[in-house]
């Protein structure tokens, strides 16, 4: 991942494929590779996510502020960077995987209450469509 953002420059992140794995690493073959293939600068804003697993350039990551933990806490601090370093920077795409996601009772993703991961990824893309919209209004190229 990091010979890709090396390679080019333009992306602010890379997101590789990636599989899922039960409790005990058997791969959960139902699922097959998770490839987040609708991403796209303007469709993240409608999809859960784009990927657990990233790298990110720091130098970006510095100048997009890091992580809004003050908002989201410790869920969607992630997505919403992505949100705002999509409007920037390209987001690479590694096709093929290179980790694999363990999936068990204990993930943060089971554990926390969904009525606020709902409420965290509204409240990310609500953020990044009011950016979007000034972006537009002042004919700024993201």
């Amino acid at each position: 991942m990091v010979k890709y953002l090396d390679s080019h420059p333009e992306c602010g992140l890379a997101i590789s494929y990636y599989e899922l794995m039960d409790e005990d690493g058997k791969t959960l073959k139902e699922f097959g590779v998770v490839k987040h293939s609708e991403y796209d600068r303007n469709n993240i804003l409608r999809v859960d996510g784009a990927g657990a697993v990233r790298v990110w350039r720091k130098k970006v990551v510095d100048e997009l502020g890091r992580f809004d933990v003050e908002n989201f806490g410790r869920y969607a601090e992630d997505y919403a960077l992505i949100l705002k370093l999509s409007e920037r920077y390209e987001v690479g795409r590694i096709h093929e995987v290179l980790y694999r996601y363990r999936r068990h009772p204990g993930n943060t993703d089971n554990l926390l209450d969904p009525e606020l991961k709902i409420r965290n990824k509204n409240l990310a893309r609500h953020m990044a469509a009011e950016r979007r919209m000034e972006i537009n209004k002042n004919g700024i190229n993201s």
